[in-house]
């Protein structure tokens, strides 16, 4: 069963992206997201930290993995939620497809991936809706059954991705 207290962590997320959500199209050149990634971490304290990354995706993973892991370690956050805007498409079970930004289906997303100290994982996303002549809008959060996957790679304890 899934941590009730992750579920509602992961909906205020869900809240604070929609907040920074820019209903503008992706401007720069290389069609890069208007919304930075950004981890949640909520301490055991309580008290929120936000870290944004500035960089480019090819520094994503180490983002979305490396602040994960040091949360984990110092063992003082009681869970933390990455978001970003994504590309997103549903494959088919045996069959190879390629990847979600170059899918003929996909659809633009923000990306939830919420985890709590016990190692809970739950995942989550908005589909973004864009309509001629309107401002691009998010659609309600939509809680996945399973993990998104990427091209992974092992690290040990846990399993990372990175889009490419």
């Amino acid at each position: 069963m899934t941590d009730p207290f992750l579920r509602a962590f992961l909906v205020q997320c869900s809240g604070q992206a929609e907040a920074l959500f820019k209903p503008e199209p992706d401007s720069g050149p290389d069609g890069s997201p208007t919304m930075l990634a950004h981890i949640v971490a909520e301490g055991t304290d309580g008290k929120i930290s936000v870290y944004v990354c500035p960089m480019g995706p090819d520094d994503e993973l180490m983002f979305r993995v490396g602040i994960p892991r040091k949360l984990r370690a110092e063992g003082r956050h009681r869970h933390w939620c990455f978001f970003s805007e994504a590309w997103a498409a549903e494959g088919t079970v045996g069959k190879r497809s390629p990847m979600p930004k170059d899918h003929p289906e996909r659809m633009e997303v923000v990306s939830f991936l919420a985890e709590n100290a016990a190692g809970d994982v739950l995942a989550a996303r908005r589909q973004i809706y864009r309509s001629a002549g309107r401002p691009a809008r998010l659609l309600p959060l939509v809680f996945t059954t399973e993990r998104t996957r990427f091209v992974m790679e092992e690290t040990g304890e846990h399993r990372i991705g990175r889009r490419r």
